[in-house]
């Protein structure tokens, strides 16, 4: 029995969560712009805690 999931967890209940970013961008800089999707990223799953993020394209 210990190795149930715990209650309060969203996958229990058969949920998840999502986030949708739109990362800040410039034209003809991939550095720049793969450091934007990065960052948004991170945020997303240790900020904001989801398991789930969506970017455009």
């Amino acid at each position: 029995m210990e190795n149930l999931p715990p209650f309060f967890s969203p996958f229990t209940h058969g949920f998840v969560r999502v986030a949708v970013a739109v990362p800040d961008v410039k034209v003809a800089d991939p550095v720049f712009n793969a450091a934007q999707t990065a960052r948004l990223a991170r945020r997303a799953a240790l900020e904001e805690r989801a398991q789930v993020c969506l970017f455009p394209e």
